[in-house]
């Protein structure tokens, strides 16, 4: 289920190129912003279906709503994009990538969501078995219609979350609590 299900690596560098060039066109008409990857194609858990998410960071003294628009407009007036939607309730927007058929959602510079995914990618490293079956298990929540946000259920990546709490929990744990290898060292918090 995983390896029919995950993403290979020629459709994460597909990604990576689409989010690449994005970025470049938003560059080149407002300074001081940029669009990363987040999501679950930075933590190893993503599906052949996934959104490729993105987060919009700014520097200090942008206006949110500002560069918000100027996307919207970016992708509006290029043919290179297609089917844009502004989502106010969740302050995101979404469109289509033309001439790769991805499914973009930006949203507004989420550091706990990238700080998350991070972690995630983290943990899937450790052990092979992590993204096989976080993969496994994101896939059945897909077909059990449970992982649409936007309909009120649970996000996508709260089923790789469950994973890793459920290897951590394992009377033998497979996997260890990252956070806490650190509670005898100086460091304050936990840092890739």
């Amino acid at each position: 289920i995983a390896e029919t299900s995950r993403m290979t690596t020629e459709m994460l560098k597909q990604r990576h190129d689409a989010v690449k060039e994005l970025n470049n066109l938003l560059q080149s008409r407002v300074r001081g912003c940029r669009l990363d990857l987040v999501g679950s194609t930075i933590s190893g858990f993503a599906l052949k279906t996934s959104d490729v998410n993105v987060d919009i960071v700014m520097e200090s003294g942008l206006n949110i709503t500002y560069v918000f628009s100027a996307v919207t407009e970016l992708v509006e007036n290029n043919l290179k994009y297609s089917d844009v939607v502004d989502d106010l309730y969740f302050q995101t927007m979404s469109f289509t990538h033309v001439s790769t058929g991805l499914h973009f959602v930006v949203g507004a510079g989420s550091v706990s969501s990238k700080m998350t995914n991070q972690l995630l990618g983290d943990y899937a490293s450790l052990d092979e078995r992590v993204p096989i079956l976080g993969i496994a298990f994101r896939r059945w929540a897909q077909l059990c219609h449970i992982d649409e946000q936007g309909k009120g259920t649970l996000p996508a990546h709260t089923f790789p979350i469950m994973v890793v709490h459920f290897l951590q929990q394992h009377r033998v744990p497979v996997l260890p609590v990252l956070p806490q290898l650190l509670q005898n060292s100086a460091e304050e918090i936990y840092l890739r």
